[in-house]
């Protein structure tokens, strides 16, 4: 396993052998306390996996990950980087996805931060070339998924970023924040990005979620009056450039009723599907300069789970969120329904930080929920972390974590940034800086993310999201 980054203020941090202690001999380096190692290698698997999968029941079909929430707890950022870097799936992506345009800044800062980085000089005689990526033909789009205000337009057009628009407002200031970018850019003799950019958005519709989106007999009627008919539209040159929705039980594989729900909805949107193509991107129907060519044109309904479940709905790109991190979206650990192996990417580690010996009738942590045995004396260790780093409060009394290979149970409320573990299994030669293991595997012995939503009563997607920034992001490859 190689060390490659680390995200926070770690940059000198080196990734070695398994405990603390060894670590720091091995390297001269001081590893943190605790942190999330992310290996990159196992999501590169996993968007590979996925890409493959989806071609085989429908190609052509576009692959486009979802990294909302800091990549579900992932680390958003890097992971994005690291898919553009590698030379299989740069090709695959074509797109990211996020849920908010704050996530949306965040991650196009961080792209053109690292084109500029790149961009190297190189001297050959007096002359200068610039070296620099495919960047250079156009930045990578990211669609924001989610609801955006209308005052939050400025910044989607200023970080080129693809909103889903279902408000007449916010197609508006976003038109209008397009148009005033052109204009600054025509009168400033400074160089931009916006020189190539083509300004698009996605329209949401509503088939049975309940939450965001224009209900379906709604669509038309929005696409014709404040799209085609719209001067404003026309003048910005913004394009509407796809049509989506999502499902609310593509992971309930058991329960028939979920199965038609989720086909009802696919018939619903299939059906727009259809008059939309009848209207506008046919070769009968109305060409507008306003609406992005058939060829170009993106419906996309399937999450992960339809991605993996329900090929027949994968249309023309695909969204998959929790399945490229390696988890099931049925939170199943292993789970036997997948069409291929997963390989989940994230472990999460510590240390013991103390070790000693409690005498019989001990209380530990607040509440006094638990006594060490009245007939006898047991050794704990306390592990710095709590739920201040996103480990569950729910947690108490109920989960384990792995120590020397073997399970130690949490004794005792988890407090905001520490627990107390019964090291009484874990052998005679426990020491202060052994590794622990909270998710992930040790030995024979593994922890799943699935296995700590089982003990806070919630779903892996919960787990890895939770886990807050106050510890590094460590991501390594396999080899």
């Amino acid at each position: 396993m190689s060390f490659l980054n680390t995200q926070g203020n770690h940059s000198d941090l080196q990734y070695g052998p398994s405990t603390l202690q060894q670590r720091n001999k091995t390297n001269n380096k001081k590893m943190p306390t605790t942190y999330y190692e992310v290996n990159l290698d196992h999501i590169i698997h996993n968007v590979i996996q996925i890409h493959n999968h989806v071609q085989v029941h429908s190609s052509p079909v576009q692959v486009m990950p979802v990294i909302k929430a800091n990549a579900y707890g992932h680390g958003a950022a890097d992971i994005a980087s690291a898919l553009l870097d590698n030379a299989i799936t740069s090709q695959l992506i074509h797109r990211f996805a996020v849920n908010r345009v704050s996530e949306g800044v965040e991650l196009r800062r961080h792209l053109r931060q690292k084109q500029k980085l790149r961009e190297q000089s190189t001297h050959d005689g007096s002359s200068i070339k610039l070296v620099v990526d495919k960047a250079e033909e156009g930045e990578v789009p990211i669609v924001v998924l989610g609801y955006g205000l209308p005052d939050e337009m400025r910044l989607a057009a200023q970080y080129h970023l693809t909103p889903a628009i279902t408000e007449v407002d916010t197609l508006k200031e976003y038109c209008k924040a397009v148009l005033q970018m052109k204009h600054e850019d025509k009168n400033s003799a400074k160089r931009h990005h916006h020189e190539s950019w083509k300004p698009k958005f996605h329209i949401k519709v509503d088939t049975g979620m309940g939450r965001f989106g224009l209900l379906p007999h709604e669509v038309l009627p929005f696409v014709k009056e404040q799209i085609v008919e719209s001067d404003l539209v026309r003048e910005s040159g913004v394009q509407w450039e796809g049509l989506f929705t999502h499902f609310s039980v593509a992971d309930e594989l058991e329960n028939e009723e979920h199965i038609q729900y989720t086909r009802n909805q696919y018939e619903i949107f299939d059906e727009l599907r259809r008059d939309i193509v009848s209207v506008y991107l046919s070769d009968h129907g109305t060409p507008n300069q306003m609406i992005a060519s058939r060829n170009e044109f993106l419906f996309h309904c399937s999450n992960s789970a339809a991605s993996l479940f329900y090929p027949e709905y994968h249309m023309d790109m695909v969204r998959p969120g929790v399945s490229i991190y390696g988890l099931s979206p049925r939170s199943i650990a292993h789970d036997p329904k997948l069409p291929f192996e997963l390989k989940p990417a994230l472990m999460f580690k510590s240390h013991l930080a103390r070790v000693k010996t409690l005498p019989p009738g001990s209380s530990i942590s607040y509440g006094r929920t638990f006594s060490t045995p009245s007939d006898r004396d047991i050794t704990v260790g306390l592990v710095p972390v709590g739920y201040g780093d996103g480990y569950h409060r729910l947690n108490s009394n109920r989960g384990h974590v792995l120590v020397n290979g073997k399970k130690a149970p949490i004794c005792g409320r988890v407090c905001m940034d520490q627990f107390i573990v019964d090291l009484t299994e874990c052998g005679s030669n426990v020491q202060v800086n052994d590794e622990v293991v909270l998710i992930g595997k040790q030995g024979d012995e593994e922890i799943t993310a699935e296995e700590v939503a089982s003990w806070s009563q919630t779903i892996n997607y919960e787990v890895t999201t939770s886990l807050l920034v106050r510890a590094p992001r460590v991501f390594v490859h396999s080899n």
